[in-house]
């Protein structure tokens, strides 16, 4: 397997297809709340945000989350070989 089939399972397992709220904030490695609120109105968080009518708080596709997570490192890894 893939290690980016392997990262985005666990993700989807743990959160379904949307994840939010602080999983979310903890994910793409925002220690505060403050930080990740401060990203969101400056437009600096690495994947699509949106809100959910009826529902408190910002979401993003857990796919597109385990996407960024697997980016990380690819250029140093591509250096490195």
């Amino acid at each position: 397997m893939h290690e980016i089939d392997d990262i985005t399972q666990r993700l989807l397992r743990a959160h379904g297809e949307l994840i939010g709220g602080e999983a979310l904030m903890k994910c793409l490695g925002y220690r505060t709340a403050r930080a990740y609120q401060m990203a969101v109105r400056n437009g600096h968080v690495p994947v699509q945000t949106f809100e959910l009518r009826g529902r408190r708080g910002r979401f993003a596709r857990t796919v597109d989350v385990a996407y960024w997570l697997n980016s990380l490192g690819q250029d140093k890894q591509g250096a490195a070989e």
